[in-house]
């Protein structure tokens, strides 16, 4: 493998988009993840769970969700970065 790799070949614009795609689906798991855990806390609140377990347990998930939410955004921020990066280089070969 050459170094530093020529950004602009095909195959290594391939790898940087598949790999972007694999990140963004890793972030879809964890947000559905995530989304199922709220589900069965409120399933919990629903079916009539004491109301202090209800209450406390929604509050730490609460802040858990904040702690993901804030990580995911942060992390898609980043990807869309990677992109743009990307559509750079993809005109520049095109344009040659």
């Amino acid at each position: 493998m050459e170094y530093p790799p020529d950004l602009t070949s095909q195959p290594t614009i391939s790898s940087l988009i598949a790999s972007i795609a694999l990140e963004r689906l890793s972030i879809v798991e964890a947000v559905h993840a995530e989304t199922e855990k709220l589900y069965s806390k409120t399933d919990a609140v629903v079916s009539g769970a004491p109301y202090s377990e209800k209450v406390e347990d929604l509050l730490q998930l609460n802040d858990h969700l904040d702690v993901i939410m804030k990580a995911v955004i942060s992390k898609e921020i980043y990807i869309e970065g990677i992109m743009e990066i990307i559509d750079k280089i993809v005109e520049k070969s095109a344009a040659r």
